[in-house]
Order: C-alpha cells, then structure tokens, then sequence
C-alpha cells in the first residue's frame, strides 16, 4: 500500500497499480504506451488533461530585447531527440544551500566534508531511493545548512553533517524528527536553472543568462524574492547542480507550491522567459515542444 501522507506514492499506484520494478523507469514505460505518432502531438496528448496548454512562446525571429546565447553553445543544443520523457520520476528533490556557489565538482559526492555528500553516502546504504539532491546558489541563514525540500516545501535551516541520517532517514519514512529547525517555505513558486558548467559547458553557460532574464521580469511583477525573503506570493530563482539533460540546455524546474506542480521545461531559451514567467509560474500552463515531464496534485507526466 502506498504511504497515505505522501501523494506521489499515490500516484505511482494510480498510473502503475501493480508497480513498476523500478519507480526510475516510469518516465520510459508511459513513453513506451504512447501509440506511434508526431512526438509533439503525443506530448499534448500525454499533458493536456494535467498542464492546460499555453499559447504564446517566443519572440519574433532576430529578437533585440532578450540576449542570446553564443553561437558556439546554441549550435550544441540538441533539437532532434524528444524532450518527453527525458526525466526519471522521483518523489521528493532536496536542494542544498552551498553559499552563493554557481557551479560545483562534476559529482554531487565528489566535494569532501559537505552536507551533499554525507546525504549521499547515506543514501547509498538505503539503496536506490527517489529522492534527488541538488546544489543551489545561495547561502544558509545561520550555522550549518539550510535545505528546501520539494514539493513539500519545507525549509530546514542549521542542518550539519551529523543530522544526515536523521534528514534520510525522515526522507524515507515522510515524517521529520521532531529535533530539526523545520518550517514552511512561503514561496509561490521555486524556480532552478542548472548552471553546472563543470558538468557540461552547455548549462554552464545558459544558466546565469536565464536566471539574469527570470529575475528581470519577475521583479518587474514584484515577484522576485532572495532566498532569506522567502515571503508569501513571491517566487525564489536558484541556479543549480546537475538535474539531467544537458543536451537540452537551458534547463528549468518550476515548483509551484499552491497548485502542487512541478514543471520540467528544455531547450528554454531567453525569448521565453517573459511567457514562462506570466504563463507558466502564474498560471501553470506548458508548452509540449519544450516540456521534459512533471506532476501536478495526484496527476503525473513523467
């Protein structure tokens, strides 16, 4: 039976009655039931009764208000292979606050002496668990490391290498132990851009252009919040680690805490970043050609 207080366990069991072996493969076994068809219209097939579909996306060609990414890094991003399905399913993703760092060690468990990599390891001896582990650009509030964990959005601050197994073991089980700092973030919405330049020059580059675009025009709507004003109604923007796909550069994780949703954007580019903005982080809706999966309340796409 899958665990009541968590509604991705539901989820899981409402598309998979019997379970997948492997809660990673969901992504591949919904591609794999599409019937053969435009990639494109499958993936509207696939959202449309979660994600309502947007309209508007981008800018006429030979755009001069947003900038453009170099031609060196545009001519790499991959525009042939299906952004659908890109994306392994998880249930919970811990964001790790690494003081104002924007990239970091190729491997999350590469850098020694870190909150990450003691989650790791701790991980690792629990076996394969769907919970992923992000770096982000900002810094902690007080001592030790502060986490956000999505999409439930809490926000545990003073977390020191000691209380790793403790934060896995309240990961596995869905409830915290009672002796972590732990309240609700008040985000409206949680934005990440990977800019994990180490991991691939692609995401290195596109991610601060993009972050630089989403901050212009959500505080143009006085939306944009830093990570110690996390205040009702705004919307936190946080380079990040590696999340996967960086042949489809830029990379975008949109965490909509209200409406329960998570929204997995590729190939974004600054064009879009306005209609993202005031389609997507304030009304939820998507555009297929550039959606890698999500979830929304007990509905998911991956």
């Amino acid at each position: 039976m899958p665990d009541p207080l968590n509604p991705l366990k539901r989820v899981v069991a409402q598309f998979f009655p019997s379970g997948p072996s492997n809660i990673t493969s969901i992504s591949s076994e919904i591609s794999a039931n599409v019937p053969p068809q435009n990639t494109k219209d499958a993936t509207v097939i696939n959202t449309q009764h979660i994600f309502p579909l947007a309209e508007s996306k981008t800018c006429e060609a030979r755009c001069n208000i947003h900038p453009a990414y170099p031609s060196t890094i545009a001519q790499k991003i991959d525009r042939t292979l299906p952004l659908w399905g890109s994306v392994k399913a998880y249930e919970k993703h811990v964001l790790i606050a690494t003081e104002g760092k924007s990239d970091w060690p190729y491997c999350l468990e590469d850098e020694h002496n870190t909150l990450g990599k003691y989650l790791w390891e701790k991980m690792g001896k629990k076996g394969k668990q769907p919970i992923n582990l992000t770096n982000i650009c900002m810094h902690s509030k007080n001592r030790g490391t502060d986490l956000l964990v999505l999409p439930d959005f809490d926000y545990i601050s003073g977390v020191t290498r000691l209380d790793a197994s403790i934060i896995v073991e309240s990961l596995i089980s869905d409830k915290w132990d009672k002796g972590l700092n732990i309240r609700k973030a008040k985000y409206k919405a949680v934005v990440l851009i990977c800019s994990h330049k180490k991991r691939d020059r692609r995401c290195g580059i596109a991610g601060p252009i993009l972050q630089q675009e989403f901050r212009k025009y959500l505080r143009e709507k006085n939306l944009l919040r830093n990570w110690d004003e996390d205040e009702t109604d705004s919307v936190g923007v946080f380079l990040c680690s590696h999340i996967g796909g960086h042949k489809f550069a830029g990379n975008v994780v949109i965490y909509r805490r209200n409406e329960g949703e998570c929204i997995w954007l590729g190939r974004v580019e600054p064009c879009h970043v306005p209609h993202i903005v005031s389609e997507t982080i304030e009304h939820g809706k998507v555009w297929p050609e550039l959606l890698r999966g999500g979830f929304k309340g007990n509905e998911t796409s991956w």
